[in-house]
């Protein structure tokens, strides 16, 4: 794939699942799922609308209570640390640190278009299920 001058009033349509591909040359985005439009606009945008943060850290908190925690949405375990997933990332801090003063090796990222874009496809599946 190389990298093409994009002028006023032109559309190029790139099909493509590597994500870190696709935020370095596209302007604008558009997800599809099943023919229907799910999300659209800047990488930036899509990402905003969905991924929240991801914190991982090392706690001595079990993954039982550490959903419990509100905010939280997801959380993995991942060798000695735990990956957990939240829309705002600093209430979810300060309640870690207020639980475990022990916590240690604290990383907080914005979550990946990647990760954006399985939450929209997840959250259409579990609205479809819930029609049928």
């Amino acid at each position: 794939l190389q990298r093409v001058q994009v002028h006023s009033g032109c559309s190029i349509l790139v099909v493509e699942h590597d994500m870190p591909l696709l935020t370095a040359i596209c302007d604008r985005m558009i997800a599809l799922e099943l023919g229907e439009i799910i999300a659209e606009g800047t990488p930036a945008e899509i990402k905003a609308q969905t991924s929240g943060k991801r914190i991982r850290c090392v706690t001595r908190l079990s993954p039982s209570v550490l959903r419990q925690i509100p905010g939280v949405t997801e959380v993995k375990e991942d060798r000695d640390a735990v990956e957990i997933h939240a829309a705002e990332a600093e209430f979810v801090v300060r309640e870690l640190l207020a639980r475990d003063p022990e916590l240690s090796g604290l990383e907080i990222a914005s979550a990946g278009l990647e990760e954006a874009f399985l939450a929209l496809t997840k959250d259409n599946g579990q609205n479809e299920n819930q029609q049928n």
